[in-house]
């Protein structure tokens, strides 16, 4: 190999001979400026920077100077945070295949040197993924898809850096906002902007951006996105908001978040931005008209057969059989369109055969017909819970809404189990409270693999969470919970019945919840066939006001099925207790809800959730009032400082023993203080009464069938009870005089019956009697 390296740089040096000029020649043309042009880099040919005062921050968007090769990016600013948003678009790789989803990819990422950190990880390198880092990608997430065509086909991907964070407001909105201003920079449709604040409650004042310090101290935060006059996407996690409380919160949220789109569109205004044309989608009429002759096999199967409303499974083998059967008639109609084609009609046709049904489900309407599973519009699904499912464990419960079925495990343990958290963007540096959920493929009727995490499970544990974090006094409460949630039935929300499960399994377990919460989905279907929902000239605050004739025709329903969230526009989980809410998601499919609707289900989950607090209440009214017995148990308990000596023994090793015996954690620091945590009540109740033996009061006269472990001329040391011994001098050894205690012939290990004539407290010396006992000196053997 080395021969064949020689022979070709010989081949390059005898071709470089032949050049008409040296090389020192062509160096020096070369960095000639007046010889050679070069072409003026992409990264600093329009670089643009916008600055603006906005609630107390400085905010500033800068495009063109970095990342010149992506469709688009945003530097963008807020104070000392600078986050880096890019936007990549690729073509599908296959364009013959439409897919049915935008295919958007969002990657939120805090690098460790942002806040001055070198990561913890074996090879020091940013790899592992946070929680943290999934939520905030969801979120921008569901702030933008909405407002992407449906019909676009590239794929795109949105990638959020955060560079420099000074740990004291969070990069969240920061990151949500440049993501919006990047799409509107890109060749993406982008049907925005999005403007995105986070509002707060503290001491009774809404404060917009908070640091993380106020957001520490709030009883609500809000995570809003929306556009000029519809609502995209909420976060909220509350102490029992009340639903007015909520509402000025999201009216100040809105005319802030406006505030942060005018600031996009200045920034914007005037850039030669050339967006991509999407094709309307055009159906061919002679399928489509084909399609639609299969209608009422879609109503047989949402209407009831018999008088029977169809279960999940057997709707969707009936729904199976259906389609197969008008796809086979369909293929044989149309047999050069591909089979996936003609699916799509008849899904279409299906999505508006259920839609038209759902409208009609409205009690107060003529002719009311009933949704799919026989309830009319805002009723609740069958409901049903239990506790004390599993023996062994701290605390358990399944609760049923339908086909949905949770079950909710609760686990207590020490608080050196507490959650670290890693955030180089700043934030809480540990979590006491936890709640991991997952959702297995058998409990939708699949197969697949149930390993790992994904960001949906990650985002409803933390919804779940949220939903019950405030209700939690943490401080009092000298434990770490855990909470499993795991869902063995699907039908719909889930994530809500996990709430369910949730509270009723923390207070299974004894844990001081101070109320129940009870959760539930909220859906949307709006009648495609009118106007969509018109954009008012008014203030903000019209917006939350519903109009007296609003257009389109719309219904909520509650306690959404899995269908019903397939085929409508809008999920709104809501959480809360009997006093008011704890916490809300909002997904939506279409481009914004008009703020007045998401206060109208606010009103409906309200009742909702009195309905499903009734049905937990006759299971489980509130919580136990002690832990189980296999539950561990913590507490500290205080000591005189001179006796810190007695407890711990020569070298530690009274102390040692009793850790050993019990397993318990027992921790003594110099002032008295004795730190217990034991994994059982069993355990703690062993620890206690040891260390109580060895430095509590010992009453005189109380008797104590002792062991001689030494034996001196002045006495003997007798061990009353295991780490504790007190001292029999020769005196109190018989009635009849002893100069010496080897008189008697005693024996190490031999038992002696001793009373208590005096305790020293402080020092913890024990002064003992045998003659007092009342025996005779004749049966010291």
């Amino acid at each position: 190999m080395l021969s064949v390296i020689c022979i070709r740089a010989t081949k390059i040096t005898f071709r470089l001979s032949y050049l008409l000029f040296p090389y020192r020649t062509c160096a020096s043309i070369a960095n000639s400026s007046s010889s050679i042009s070069y072409p003026r880099s992409a990264a600093l040919s329009d670089a643009v920077k916008l600055s603006k005062e906005f609630c107390g921050d400085t905010w500033s968007f800068e495009t063109g100077r970095l990342a010149p090769v992506a469709d688009a990016s945003c530097l963008s600013k807020q104070n000392e945070n600078s986050v880096l948003v890019t936007l990549a678009r690729a073509p599908a790789l296959d364009s013959s295949a439409k897919k049915d989803f935008v295919s958007l990819q969002v990657d939120y990422k805090e690098e460790a040197s942002a806040g001055g950190f070198i990561p913890g990880t074996y090879n020091r390198r940013d790899t592992f993924v946070t929680d943290k880092e999934i939520l905030t990608a969801r979120a921008i997430d569901r702030s933008l898809r909405p407002l992407l065509p449906g019909s676009f086909q590239d794929d795109l991907q949105l990638t959020c850096s955060v560079f420099s964070a000074k740990g004291d407001k969070d990069t969240d909105v920061l990151s949500l906002n440049a993501a919006s201003v990047a799409l509107l920079l890109s060749s993406v449709p982008f049907q925005g902007p999005v403007g995105a604040v986070r509002v707060s409650r503290v001491e009774g004042q809404f404060v917009i951006n908070p640091s993380f310090e106020e957001y520490g101290r709030s009883n609500l935060n809000l995570l809003y996105a929306c556009t000029k006059y519809k609502t995209v996407m909420i976060e909220v996690d509350a102490d029992e908001a009340p639903i007015p409380i909520l509402k000025e919160a999201l009216q100040l949220a809105h005319e802030k978040a406006t505030e942060m789109i005018d600031f996009q569109e200045r920034f914007t205004k005037g850039k030669n931005i050339v967006k991509m044309a999407v094709a309307a989608e055009t159906k061919n009429e002679q399928i489509w008209s084909a399609a639609q002759r299969y209608e009422g096999w879609f109503e047989e199967v949402f209407s009831p057969r018999d008088g029977h409303y169809l279960t999940k499974v057997e709707r969707r083998k009936a729904l199976t059989e259906v389609n197969e059967k008008a796809l086979q008639e369909l293929g044989s109609l149309f047999s050069n369109v591909d089979s996936q084609e003609l699916a799509s009609y008849l899904h279409d046709v299906e999505h508006q055969v259920f839609r038209r049904l759902a409208l009609g489900s409205k009690r107060e309407s003529n002719n009311a017909v009933r949704r799919c599973d026989g309830r009319y519009a805002d009723q609740v699904r069958p409901l049903r819970a239990q506790v004390e499912v599993f023996p062994v464990v701290h605390g358990s419960s399944t609760f049923e809404r339908g086909d949905t079925q949770v079950i909710g495990v609760t686990t207590i343990g020490p608080t050196d189990r507490a959650l670290k958290m890693q955030s180089y963007a700043g934030g809480a540096k540990e979590n006491k409270f936890m709640v991991h959920y997952r959702f297995p493929p058998y409990c939708n009727g699949q197969v697949g693999t149930s390993y790992g995490r994904n960001r949906r499970e990650v985002g409803h544990g933390a919804l779940v969470e949220k939903s019950l974090r405030f209700l939690i006094d943490s401080e009092s409460f000298p434990y770490v919970v855990r909470v499993n949630v795991i869902a063995t039935g699907s039908d719909g929300s889930t994530s809500m019945a996990s709430v369910c499960a949730a509270s009723l399994s923390l207070m299974d377990a004894g844990i001081p919840l101070r109320s129940a919460v009870a959760g539930i989905s909220i859906g949307l279907v709006w009648n495609e066939t009118q106007t969509p929902f018109s954009t008012p000239d008014d203030s903000i605050h019209s917006l939350f006001r519903k109009p007296d004739n609003p257009l389109p025709e719309y219904l909520l329903l509650t306690d959404i099925l899995g269908i019903e969230d397939h085929h409508g526009d809008m999920d709104f989980k809501i959480a809360g207790t009997k006093h008011g809410i704890t916490a809300c998601q909002l997904d939506v499919k279409v481009q914004g809800i008009p703020p007045f609707v998401l206060i109208e289900a606010l009103e409906r989950a309200s009742s909702a959730h009195q309905r499903i607090l009734s049905t937990m209440d006759d299971c489980l009214s509130k919580p136990r009032l002690d832990l189980r017995p296999n539950a561990p148990r913590s507490s500290t308990l205080y000591i005189e400082p001179l006796l810190r000596s007695s407890l711990l023994g020569v070298g530690g090793y009274k102390l040692r023993s009793i850790i050993e015996e019990t397993r318990a954690d027992i921790q003594v620091d110099d002032n008295g203080r004795v730190d217990i945590e034991a994994p059982s009540l069993e355990s703690y109740q062993r620890a206690v009464k040891r260390i109580y033996e060895i430095v509590g009061d010992l009453a005189p006269g109380t008797q104590f069938q002792g062991k001689i472990t030494d034996i001196r001329d002045y006495g003997v040391m007798v061990e009353i009870f295991k780490g504790r011994e007190g001292l029999v001098h020769v005196s109190e050894l018989s009635d009849k005089k002893v100069f010496r205690a080897t008189e008697l012939g005693l024996q190490i290990g031999q038992p002696l019956l001793v009373q208590v004539i005096e305790f020293d407290r402080k020092r913890g010396q024990v002064k003992l009697s045998h003659r007092k006992t009342k025996q005779s000196p004749d049966k010291i053997e």
